[in-house]
């Protein structure tokens, strides 16, 4: 993960957008701790809440899936 930060650096991107479980001990803990935050539902926008959207429909426990972002 920290070659990818890196990578979005070097590459001049702003941020980096990932999805993944709140519920699990492990998954946002960690993303918390490189410095990524929950987006707030009501500040998702429409592309991010279509990906999350799907992902609810296929993916297990979908009330638990959540978007964060790392501002870089």
């Amino acid at each position: 993960m920290t070659e990818t930060i890196a990578l979005a650096r070097r590459r001049g991107h702003t941020s980096i957008l990932l999805m993944t479980y709140d519920h699990v001990p492990w998954n946002k803990p960690y993303y918390e701790r490189l410095g990524f935050a929950t987006i707030p539902t009501d500040q998702i926008g429409p592309t991010v809440q279509g990906d999350l959207d799907k992902q609810r429909r296929y993916l297990p426990m979908p009330e638990h899936r959540i978007a964060m972002r790392l501002a870089l």
